[in-house]
């Protein structure tokens, strides 16, 4: 989450490129850590952990990898109840991502 928090701070300053980056590293690791971790790690837990991997991928514009991570969250049925701000985030980023792939097949 360190990289994650890195990368708010250069979208902040305008450093695009760098945000890139870690955006990158922090998606990576948190993909890493699935078979690695036993969650909860301080104080994020597996659910956090998957939201951020598919949000990160998102902003990163591998919406396939987002898909991978987010469709975890909104298919838990118990996810909505335990965690319902992440179940809507998740949600609402597939959606996103749904509308846009819609408007590029009808160009």
């Amino acid at each position: 989450s360190l990289y994650q928090k890195i990368a708010w701070i250069q979208r902040y300053e305008g450093n695009t490129e760098a945000e890139q980056e870690n955006l990158l590293k922090s998606a990576t690791l948190f993909e890493e850590s699935f078979g690695k971790e036993r969650y909860p790690v301080g104080n994020i837990t597996e659910t956090a952990a998957i939201y951020f991997a598919g949000a990160s991928y998102f902003m990163l514009g591998d919406s396939e990898k987002a898909i991978k991570f987010l469709r975890k969250i909104v298919e838990n049925r118990n996810i909505r109840s335990v965690a319902p701000n992440l179940f809507d985030k998740a949600r609402d980023i597939l959606q996103e991502i749904k509308r846009t792939q819609e408007t590029h097949k009808k160009k």
